[in-house]
């Protein structure tokens, strides 16, 4: 065979080589935890890369590249700067680290975090007091002295390593002091500082929690200033009508006439759903509930007694549309009539259902849907967790009835739900 012959053989086996070792390059884990890192992936990444490097099969170079992207990663998506330390420390210390170069990277690694810690021994000390103290023990002064102590050291020492725990430390410190607006904003900085943080610190679910506070508060004054708006509104008009000169008796009948048609199908429609109301298994399993779980929406049962509130804030509803149907009645363009006539109502029964939620259910029970989309949304209901639920069947038996009692551990119990408690069905499991 000639030379020339076996170099082109020669190239082409190295090209084959370099072909295939670029595929194998192209999936170790390393290469595709950068490609997650890439896509802000970084559970998936960091989960590969940790199952990788405990992996016993997996040689001791890749497993040393793994530790090392494990530490950059750490140190820039992250910010948890003693698992980096720990990270380059497992390179170093491992005995077969020195034979490859990233061994002479971790060591530089960490005489460059040992000498940020020496150069901010002081900020790390504050930053550990603030971290670590009581916030709810602290009076209000104490947490103004506390921020302006932060916000001097976020100016003074902008360059500081850990900014990214400055801004959750005083984002903490300015939910304390309820001012939600700016919590959320050193929240906000601290994510775009470090955004996987939250595998070190509860930054997004503390800033979910504060937006849904200030919503909360927001949504309670909103209602609360357009009920004080509706009633002025409703003065004004009503007074400004001049009743005296027109009411009549047959005015006088039609409020209590409506009042009496809004209980009686409030009534109705209550125990009607009540009867038909079920759970399905699904529904159970998914909401968690303490087994065994009597369910039950008829009105008597216990908690029912909301029923009652929301039927007096149907009431007062019909009584602020009434008078100010009044007060308006004397409008010559019907058109008009009715359009404000419609505002008015879907403003106070708006107002007044954000109300009776806020104050009665946000925070007591829980919401829950089979499923994402809109029907499934309307079909949902608000679940109450009453607590000692064996005390409320045994004395009064008779408010609960078709109780499942598959996951009654006590045969007594059971028994007993058999003999006193209502069931409409031959299948005592159905809800």
């Amino acid at each position: 065979m000639r030379i020339k012959d076996k170099d082109l053989i020669r190239k082409i086996i190295i090209s084959l080589l370099l072909l295939t070792s670029g595929a194998f390059a192209a999936d170790d884990p390393v290469t595709q935890a950068r490609a997650l890192l890439e896509q802000e992936k970084y559970g998936e990444a960091f989960t590969l890369l940790k199952n990788s490097q405990r992996d016993k099969s997996t040689p001791d170079s890749l497993r040393f590249e793994i530790l090392k992207q494990l530490a950059v990663s750490y140190e820039t998506k992250v910010g948890a700067y003693q698992t980096v330390l720990r990270y380059h420390q497992n390179i170093v210390n491992s005995p077969t680290a020195g034979q490859y170069p990233v061994f002479e990277f971790a060591e530089r690694e960490i005489a460059r975090l040992k000498a940020m810690q020496k150069k901010y021994y002081m900020e790390d000390l504050f930053l550990k007091n603030i971290r670590y103290s009581s916030i709810n023990a602290m009076q209000i002064d104490e947490l103004l002295e506390k921020n302006k102590q932060v916000l001097e050291l976020i100016e003074n020492q902008p360059e500081y390593y850990r900014m990214a725990e400055v801004y959750y430390c005083l984002a903490q410190n300015f939910t304390a002091l309820k001012q939600y607006g700016k919590a959320l904003q050193f929240y906000k900085k601290s994510i775009q500082l470090k955004p996987a943080i939250d595998f070190f610190l509860p930054v997004s679910s503390r800033s979910r929690f504060v937006l849904r506070v200030r919503n909360r508060i927001a949504t309670h004054t909103t209602a609360w200033a357009t009920l004080a708006f509706l009633l002025g509104v409703t003065m004004i008009t009503f007074y400004g009508s001049r009743p005296w000169q027109w009411l009549s008796l047959k005015h006088f009948l039609i409020l209590p006439g409506m009042l009496s048609i809004w209980w009686l199908l409030f009534t109705v429609s209550s125990f009607i759903l009540g009867e038909i109301f079920r759970i399905s298994d699904k529904t159970l399993t998914e909401m968690l509930f303490e087994m065994p779980a009597f369910i039950n929406a008829a009105p008597g049962s216990p908690g029912s007694e909301l029923l009652q509130v929301l039927l007096k804030y149907g009431i007062a509803g019909l009584s602020g549309v009434f008078i100010f149907s009044l007060g308006i009645s004397k409008l010559k363009n019907r058109l008009i009539k009715s359009t404000v006539s419609v505002l008015y109502g879907l403003l106070l029964f708006g107002s007044l259902t954000a109300v009776f939620y806020l104050r009665h259910c946000d925070g007591r029970s829980k919401f829950y849907s089979e499923g994402q989309n809109l029907v499934n949304y309307f079909g949902g209901n608000n679940y109450f967790n009453l607590t000692e639920h064996k005390a409320y069947v045994l004395s009064d038996p008779k408010s609960y009835s078709n109780l499942d009692i598959s996951n009654v551990d006590e045969p007594e119990l059971a028994d007993w739900i058999l003999a006193h408690c209502r069931n409409d069905s031959s299948n005592v499991n159905e809800h």
